[in-house]
């Protein structure tokens, strides 16, 4: 059984077979993350049904911001919107349920690449990454 911990607070018990330690977040391919404030740590969670089964939409980055979302589903924890996060992550919103926007930025500083998506969760198995807007800051 894993838990995931942000300081004293527990967030919540995340079943990942052959780990029993407690760590602060998932990384990129949604391993436990070592318990290092530098590295991985736990931003949100989001919990929602499909079919009649729980899933949970997990985010967690690091101090650079990079991050990870990742599906939970029982003992099944599988990655998603990889291929998106390569930039930093500065923002997840629940829109419905199962429908989420995601804000990346491509780096620091004036006239930034800015890119909102949105995820679409309510197919689970199949999830849906849609650009809505691109714009510089």
């Amino acid at each position: 059984m894993k838990s995931i911990v942000v300081g004293l607070t527990l967030l919540f018990s995340l079943a990942l077979p052959g780990h029993a330690e407690t760590f602060d977040g998932l990384d990129a391919n949604c391993r436990p993350a070592p318990n290092s404030p530098e590295e991985w740590k736990l931003e949100k969670t989001y919990q929602f049904s499909h079919q009649g089964k729980s899933y949970r939409l997990v985010w967690s980055r690091t101090q650079d911001a990079g991050g990870s979302f990742c599906l939970v589903q029982g003992k099944t924890v599988q990655p998603i919107a990889a291929r998106y996060l390569d930039a930093y992550v500065d923002r997840l919103d629940r829109l419905s349920a199962k429908v989420f926007t995601f804000q990346v930025h491509d780096g620091n500083g004036d006239n930034v690449p800015v890119r909102k998506y949105r995820l679409d969760l309510s197919n689970p198995r199949r999830s849906k990454v849609t650009l809505l807007k691109q714009w510089r800051e």
